[in-house]
């Protein structure tokens, strides 16, 4: 996480790379939980730099049950969202332990998604629907 977050790589933030991770790591469905030693992550980092709508989202898709995204529910959003970003982890690491952690080495890997998503038979997260589902 260091050499991306660098002066040479392509983050600014630890935060951010956690958010890219959890974003692989849930379109690869790679979702893995922390060891006992994992130190949970301090979520006010997550609400500065923006992305709370992103983990909601993230916890929405995966249990398919808008009670989720209710405030006793916040834990376990967050838990959906470390293990995710502990799963992408796991893919960069493997992906870019040969390689410069550079902004096109990470394009890469994002482009090598989309062209094989774009082969499956259609299945993953209705977003629209989600969407429906939240605004009612």
């Amino acid at each position: 996480m260091k050499r991306l977050a660098s002066d040479e790589g392509p983050f600014e933030t630890l935060a951010e790379i956690l958010t890219f991770a959890a974003g692989l790591g849930y379109a690869e469905g790679r979702r893995e939980p922390l060891g006992p030693s994992g130190e949970q992550i301090d979520f006010d980092v997550f609400q500065r730099l923006g992305v709370e709508g992103f983990i909601d989202m993230l916890a929405a898709a995966v249990h398919e049950d808008v009670a989720i995204l209710s405030a006793e529910r916040s834990d376990e959003r967050l838990t959906v969202f470390e293990e995710f970003a502990n799963g992408g982890l796991d893919i960069l690491q493997t992906r870019l332990a040969q390689t410069k952690p550079d902004l096109d080495n990470l394009l890469t890997i994002v482009l090598e998604r989309e062209r094989d998503a774009g082969s499956d038979d259609g299945a993953g997260v209705d977003f629209d629907a989600v969407v429906d589902e939240l605004t009612r």
